[in-house]
């Protein structure tokens, strides 16, 4: 569909991303945790590029950027284990899709940023905070109003 409408993907960027504060032993029980962050940072990254990738090598160009995390690199982040593992598990399907495409769609391009720590209220700044908002919510000012 986005090729007939759009002529493809030329940008793919895949941020997508859930993260989990929970320390190992208050995970014993919650499995759940690590197969929904995997779902969402490491399958939903995968799903999107495979579904777009065959459109970039028929025109022999295109850029992927999976955004991955400094916890995928070295995972010495307490209480990240779930995020930490789901971000490591970019770095390999990058690399070797980077160098499968290499010989056949030269001009495919894929980036592997890896930023460090983000502060803890970005998360409440996206899920709370009104559209344009640089402050943090109020949070004796009613839940509508928070945006």
């Amino acid at each position: 569909m986005l090729e007939m409408k759009y002529g493809g993907v030329d940008i793919l960027v895949n941020n997508a991303g859930r993260s989990i504060r929970r320390a190992i032993e208050a995970s014993y029980d919650r499995f759940h945790d690590f197969t929904r962050t995997m779902d969402v940072n490491y399958f939903g990254a995968l799903r999107i590029t495979l579904g777009l990738i065959d459109g970039m090598v028929k025109k022999k160009k295109g850029h992927v950027i999976n955004i991955s995390s400094m916890l995928g690199r070295m995972q010495l982040a307490m209480f990240r284990s779930a995020c930490s593992a789901a971000r490591h598990f970019l770095i390999a399907p990058t690399a070797i899709f980077r160098t499968e495409l290499q010989a056949t769609a030269p001009g495919i391009q894929f980036s592997l940023p890896s930023p460090g720590a983000v502060p803890p209220e970005c998360g409440t700044y996206a899920r709370h905070a009104a559209p344009g908002s640089t402050s943090p919510p109020d949070p004796a000012a009613p839940e509508s109003s928070r945006g």
